[in-house]
């Protein structure tokens, strides 16, 4: 019997898109401090759109650099709040090191959402959150 139900096909994270200011320095945040490393380039000329997809993490990472973008303060009074906006507002990715994570991106020039360890009980445990280049929210959690 074939079942219809949804939730007993496995699904995988396998790309998130993501709009940066400068591609070429993005690459280099994503590279440097959380050992993602370059796979693909496109230049779509006609529309002035620069691309790059960035794996070796167990998901890939396409980068999108358009020449007429703007970042998101631009739409809000206060950027601190971009629930405000329907749509994308953090990625979240799971790992067995979250202390080692932690400790490694401390080290590096990465801006910390907040400076410490969080625990939320239930679904997220132990949680922190830090900002790309162009203010995209990671949340790494323990596995």
């Amino acid at each position: 019997m074939h079942s219809n139900n949804l939730s007993t096909r496995p699904y995988h994270l396998h790309t998130v898109a993501i709009s940066v200011a400068n591609l070429e320095h993005s690459i280099a945040w994503y590279e440097k401090n959380l050992g993602f490393r370059l796979m693909q380039r496109r230049d779509f000329h006609e529309s002035q759109i620069l691309t790059a997809i960035l794996g070796g993490v167990g998901f890939q990472l396409e980068l999108i650099q358009n020449a007429h973008s703007m970042p998101l303060a631009h739409f809000l009074d206060d950027p601190s709040q971009p629930t405000l906006i329907q749509g994308y507002k953090k990625i979240v990715i799971q790992t067995r090191e979250l202390d080692a994570l932690y400790e490694l991106l401390q080290e590096q020039d990465v801006t910390f959402v907040y400076p410490d360890i969080q625990e939320t009980p239930g679904v997220w445990g132990q949680w922190f959150m830090i900002e790309d280049l162009d203010g995209n929210i990671l949340q790494f959690i323990g596995a």
